[in-house]
């Protein structure tokens, strides 16, 4: 019988410490989640500003027939799109062809290269 009682609490913990580590690992959000958000980075090649639109924004600019906005700084049609950094938050500019670089060229982190929106 006490065998059989130790046996139940096992199961008990160790179906305990599944629902936790399950837990933790499901609602963690990872560091480069700022590369595929809703939004889209920018950055005027001109002026250098920084700006953020939402998919839907993009996505109506893009139905109009124009492939990239305007800078709101200066109203220049030379503007990339860029990555922000999850760690620092700078613009990152895409390497090759659109593709995440290996590492933020402000802070140095490591960047996922898979995810890039």
């Amino acid at each position: 019988m006490k065998n059989v009682i130790l046996i139940v609490i096992a199961i008990a913990a160790l179906g305990g410490a599944v629902v936790i580590a399950g837990n933790y690992f499901a609602n963690r959000e990872s560091p480069a989640s700022g590369l595929v958000a809703d939004e889209e980075h920018w950055q005027c090649q001109d002026c250098d500003h920084f700006f953020t639109m939402t998919k839907k924004e993009t996505l109506a600019m893009l139905k109009s027939g124009q492939s990239a906005p305007t800078c709101p700084e200066c109203g220049s049609d030379f503007v990339l799109r860029v990555f922000k950094c999850p760690y620092c938050g700078e613009p990152v500019p895409p390497s090759g062809h659109g593709d995440v670089p290996e590492e933020c060229p402000h802070c140095g982190h490591y960047l996922e290269p898979n995810l890039g929106g």
